[in-house]
């Protein structure tokens, strides 16, 4: 998909007819799975759609000061659809705790995050 020619490499937006259009920036939406707790609930045959974390980027110059990042939480049991639009600087510290956190849980493990992120980065092309 082409942009409406605009400064953003990462935006997706084709319109370009008004000014005000020219001006919304966003991009697509990046969808992975989150399983760790969607499972609960599959056996007694309710909603069984597993739970994905989407996150996106996403900037009106009209109406903002600057870019965010959007984070959503849907799916799984029970059906769950949460937004957190984040300042830069705030996605900053999500993306430093989420880090930390990584390396917490896979501490003392045979888990290579370099190995896995490798390995989804090919299968993604």
């Amino acid at each position: 998909m082409t942009n409406h020619g605009c400064r953003f490499t990462w935006c997706v937006n084709e319109m370009s007819s008004h000014k005000s259009q020219r001006l919304e920036h966003f991009a697509d939406v990046e969808r992975v799975p989150a399983t760790g707790s969607s499972l609960a609930g599959i056996s007694r045959g309710q909603d069984t759609q597993f739970t994905e974390i989407g996150v996106s980027a996403r900037f009106n110059e009209d109406i903002e000061a600057a870019p965010t990042v959007s984070v959503n939480i849907s799916g799984g049991h029970p059906h769950v659809d949460v937004e957190a639009d984040l300042r830069p600087d705030e996605a900053i510290l999500l993306y430093n705790a989420l880090g930390a956190a990584i390396q917490q849980a896979i501490e003392g493990t045979n888990l290579d995050p370099a190995r896995v992120t490798a390995f989804y980065s090919q299968e993604a092309r």
